[in-house]
């Protein structure tokens, strides 16, 4: 298929995007960037977007077409698009039958590592490889190495430009107002853990509870006492949880206590990472938000309850995952409720900055040129989409 793509003139002047979620992410936010530049030199954008995804609105010279498969409805205008298009940015797998030597392809990629991932995980089979992509996107110069590994792709295919969508985390927004979550003198703690057992998924990283681990959803008293802790001590918990977890329960009643839906943050055609900005700290486990969230030096905590079973399944990059988790480590849920906000996160004055990883913790493994280079972002300054595509020779 790809050999029939040569035959195709390539439109300079053309992109196609596609992300998982549809519509999101730093395909999302890299569009975002060029298309309030009123377009660059682009004169068609064309994204990829799952069935059912309802289409945005106030999209000028957009074209939003069904993702579909081989012989399928869609995919002859599919293929059209995709061998004329010049550049083309996606976060997962995408675009196998595009030709990086005559397309400029770039995997911007999801998140920055600390589970295996691709190359790295054997079951992971069906993940970008050398010849869909010309270049590959690492947030920092320590990663750089991993990412190689992950992808099996030597230097020259890794551009060190940091993850558009960490630009919005830097951008006044009004996400909150949107969903009329009124902070007022609260903090807002945001709990982002990572999936278990994927929706559809062929292999689970942890046993079937889900990422909302720590939290039983099941148990009304539970909740309430929660919700009146959170109360007592001036805090907003929202709870968002990865789009393809299998547990998505949803909390309406309480009132310090929110359950936010990936399908609600596409209904309000919101970026998950202006919620960032919002955000007094940050309860993950081992999903690499953590890593993005460093940029704002705001206090994070971390769920290892399950870090031995989740070794096991999925496996991490670092012989002690532990070493690499800059904050409060909570094991259990009396630990979640709340000696761990209140003094872990709530009042913490220390800010978890990447200089403070560096000083305090063991990275022999990534061992860093400068004693301040930074490990898991080389550039705070906001600017990743433009200098992602200063390296590629794009002009706004």
């Amino acid at each position: 298929m790809r050999f029939i793509g040569n035959f195709f003139p390539k439109d300079h002047h053309k992109i196609m995007f596609d992300s998982g979620p549809s519509f999101s992410d730093n395909s999302r936010a890299l569009f975002e960037y060029i298309y309030s530049k009123d377009h660059g030199n682009i004169n068609r954008f064309i994204w990829i977007v799952d069935e059912g995804f309802e289409k945005p609105k106030g999209y000028s010279n957009t074209i939003f077409i069904t993702r579909t498969r081989f012989l399928k409805k869609g995919y002859l205008l599919y293929l059209k698009h995709l061998f004329t298009s010049y550049y083309l940015f996606a976060t997962h797998n995408s675009f196998i039958e595009a030709n990086p030597k005559r397309q400029v392809t770039i995997c911007l990629w999801h998140g920055t590592m600390l589970k295996k991932i691709c190359f790295l995980n054997e079951r992971e089979i069906n993940e970008p490889r050398k010849d869909q992509y010309r270049y590959f996107v690492s947030p920092s110069v320590t990663y750089k190495p991993f990412f190689m590994k992950c992808f099996d792709v030597t230097s020259e295919y890794v551009l060190i430009s940091g993850y558009p969508r960490c630009d919005l985390m830097f951008q006044p927004n009004d996400f909150l107002e949107k969903l009329k979550i009124d902070k007022d003198n609260e903090k807002l703690v945001l709990f982002m853990p990572t999936f278990r057992v994927p929706k559809g998924g062929i292999y689970k990283d942890a046993e079937e509870k889900g990422g909302l681990r720590l939290i039983d959803v099941s148990s009304e008293t539970k909740l309430i006492g929660l919700n009146e802790k959170l109360k007592a001590l001036n805090l907003i918990m929202l709870i968002k949880l990865h789009p393809y977890d299998n547990v998505q329960p949803e909390l309406r009643k309480y009132s310090n206590l929110i359950v936010l839906p990936h399908k609600i943050i596409q209904e309000f055609n919101l970026q998950l990472y202006h919620l960032l900005y919002h955000a007094d700290a940050l309860i993950t486990d081992y999903s690499s938000v953590f890593c993005d969230y460093l940029l704002l030096d705001r206090p994070i905590a971390f769920n290892v309850d399950d870090i031995d079973d989740y070794r096991n399944n999925r496996g991490f990059i670092f012989e002690n995952p532990l070493d690499y988790m800059p904050g409060y480590i909570v094991k259990n849920e009396s630990e979640m409720g709340f000696t761990a906000l209140k003094t872990g996160i709530a009042t913490l004055n220390c800010p978890y900055s990447n200089d403070y990883i560096n000083a305090n913790f063991n990275l022999n493994m990534i061992t860093p040129k400068e004693n301040k280079l930074n490990v898991y972002n080389t550039y705070k300054d906001g600017n990743n989409s433009k200098r992602l595509l200063n390296q590629i020779g794009f002009e706004l």
